[in-house]
């Protein structure tokens, strides 16, 4: 026998069976041997492979034994930083598995249209993992009124009666950091001066305001500044509503 993967057997639990997967060469004889303890028993048992009912409807057995191999490489390249690329390679080529560096490509020779048109189909796709729909445009449907989802709510405290152009503007310079951290914080606070510039910023975290320098520098990279007159708060806050327009 050789290639024996796990190489350490594991501990056994009720109901859950240990799978160890491996290879041999030449006639199947000899015997496997099981030993442990039941409680404070010691049990031992023998099992003749000779005697044993070897079923010829095996040939899945090669797959999973690659499978096991290449899972136990990755973990030898997870926690000991080895490299194992060439060998998980190896396998998935021999025995036709994806893993993390191969994969399948399907080729379809079959003639679709042999008059040579061609006939454009829109495939629907999923968005990709993190990407919020709203990054290719709000969701909307007309029935008299436009209705718009938004991600969150914005109040602005400030002198001026114009808070829509002001809104306008944080959208446009801020909206992609404001949606980042509204993943983890609920409500966030941005205090603007009369230049425009961000000169505080807060985050509520367990029913308190605290400040936080590393939204504000992030904000104050941004080279456009707002074109407003007076001082303003804005207070935004994560929340999924309909607004008309």
């Amino acid at each position: 026998m050789y290639d024996i993967s796990p190489k350490s057997i594991p501990d056994v639990f009720s109901d859950r069976p240990i799978m160890i997967y491996g290879k041999y060469k030449g006639t199947a004889t000899g015997s496997v041997e099981i030993s442990g303890y039941q409680g404070n028993t010691k049990i031992i048992k023998t099992i003749k492979i000779k005697n044993s009912s070897l079923s010829s409807n095996n040939k899945v057995l090669k797959y999973l034994w690659a499978r096991k191999k290449i899972e136990q490489l990755d973990d030898y390249r997870t926690h000991f930083g080895d490299d194992v690329k060439d060998q998980v390679i190896a396998l998935s080529l021999a025995y036709n598995l994806a893993t993390k560096y191969t994969s399948f490509i399907a080729i379809d020779n079959e003639i679709v249209s042999n008059k040579g048109a061609l006939k454009t189909i829109k495939q629907q796709l999923p968005m990709t993992l993190g990407v919020g729909y709203s990054s290719v445009g709000a969701e909307a449907e007309i029935k008299g009124t436009t209705v718009l989802k938004r991600e969150f709510s914005i109040i602005i405290k400030t002198k001026t009666k114009n808070t829509k152009k002001i809104e306008k503007q944080v959208l446009k310079h801020y909206s992609k950091i404001i949606k980042e951290y509204l993943k983890k914080y609920s409500k966030i606070k941005i205090y603007i001066n009369k230049k425009g510039n961000v000169t505080q910023v807060k985050r509520e975290e367990n029913g308190r305001w605290v400040e936080d320098l590393k939204l504000l520098s992030m904000m104050n990279k941004i080279p456009e500044k707002l074109d407003i007159k007076y001082e303003a708060i804005i207070s935004i806050k994560r929340i999924m509503y309909q607004e008309k327009v």
